[in-house]
């Protein structure tokens, strides 16, 4: 589809529309741009699409080692800071060594939450930077379907030749054993080599959200298809394995 009738920022207002942010001015000018541009339909659904696979694949995430220590030491300080009191005897007669335990399980909780919070604070993080991509003029987005045995597959790749990145979104994709990993390849035009662009595996809830640069400039072009193969992951980048999923623009 050609875009040269469409507003230099359609893509910020599609992307907005599909996350329901648009003031209502904004959401009257998409939805006029809809009506006179029914093709921009396909594209608001694609968005769509992509932002509901987000939640699916933001798998938690520990934090480095060294962060993880010190968010548990400092939570350890903090309840060492609890001033402490003299339990007073009651007709329960609770014996002063529960207020210690009481203690290391208020640690043990202040910690927990703060990982939490910083697992939480990494999935907005990385939802918006997927957001931001998307509302790019230079990105691609590719709908990818699952063939074969993973038929029940679905996903997005999210192309930006400006920034040289590539996020692929699967669900439904099962994850493949150490030795093996899913290979993502771009075919420039029909009939053509297909190109290397990199391996990546799934969770063991069949899902994955994925950032990488690709190996080479063929690969945040404009491609004819993109195809995904389950190869071992050692093998020479040479497309042999099973084909699971393929799509295009």
């Amino acid at each position: 589809m050609t875009h040269a009738s469409l507003p230099d920022h359609w893509q910020e207002l599609i992307a907005g529309y599909a996350l329901g942010d648009l003031s209502p001015d904004e959401a009257e000018e998409v939805r006029r741009l809809l009506e006179a541009n029914p093709a921009l339909h396909q594209e608001v659904t694609q968005l769509q699409e992509t932002l509901a696979l987000l939640p699916y694949d933001l798998a938690d995430r520990e934090p480095p080692l060294a962060l993880r220590s010190n968010i548990l030491t400092a939570a350890q300080t903090e309840t060492s800071t609890i001033p402490a009191q003299t339990p007073q005897r009651t007709t329960h007669g609770i014996h002063p060594r529960w207020w210690s335990v009481g203690g290391a399980i208020a640690a043990v909780l202040i910690g927990a939450l703060a990982i939490d919070n910083y697992q939480l604070r990494r999935q907005v993080t990385e939802s918006e930077e997927i957001v931001a991509l998307l509302q790019q003029p230079s990105t691609q987005l590719y709908t990818l379907q699952g063939t074969g045995a993973a038929i029940e597959a679905s996903g997005s790749l999210v192309v930006n030749s400006d920034h040289d990145q590539v996020v692929i979104l699967v669900k439904n994709l099962p994850e493949l054993p150490q030795s093996q990993a899913y290979r993502l390849w771009a075919m420039p035009q029909e009939g053509a080599t297909p190109v290397y662009c990199g391996q990546f595996n799934t969770t063991a809830e069949a899902t994955t959200t994925t950032t990488w640069t690709p190996p080479e400039e063929e690969c945040t072009a404009i491609a004819h298809q993109v195809l995904l193969t389950a190869e071992s992951a050692s093998d020479p980048p040479i497309p042999a394995g099973e084909l699971v999923m393929q799509g295009v623009l």
